[in-house]
């Protein structure tokens, strides 16, 4: 078994890689000002779920309806939900992607090992 592998990985948890250099991603992100509708990672729950933005932060987090001071890299627009629908056809075996990595609580390099046919990807999270 690889444990560099993680199999069965819903396509929620894998994105495009960002181009950006490490220290220009968070100036990088999209901003969200108060009202905005946005998804927020919970941790919790692994997964997505509806949030509202409440207010932006000087410290660049933002408070939402359903939780304080988040960070950028927890938040997307609600438009990019619409792209997971076609996340299976988007990404091949051989692709660099970017997962949600709940240990590491954060984005990682990744390459999508195999699409199964239930929609979910296996990863290798050391590509």
């Amino acid at each position: 078994y690889n444990l560099d592998c993680k199999p069965e990985v819903p396509p929620d948890k894998i994105r495009q890689p960002e181009q950006q250099s490490e220290d220009t991603k968070p100036a990088a992100r999209a901003s969200f000002v108060d009202g905005d509708p946005v998804e927020y990672y919970s941790a919790t729950h692994q997964k997505w779920i509806p949030a509202k933005v409440i207010s932006v932060n000087a410290g660049g987090t933002y408070d939402l309806d359903c939780k304080p001071d988040v960070p950028a890299d927890k938040i997307r627009g609600v438009s990019e939900k619409q792209l997971e629908s076609a996340a299976a056809s988007e990404f091949a075996a051989g692709d660099s992607i970017e997962y949600f990595s709940a240990t590491h609580n954060k984005w990682i390099p990744a390459k999508v090992v195999s699409v199964n046919k239930d929609g979910t990807f296996d990863v290798d999270c050391k590509p």
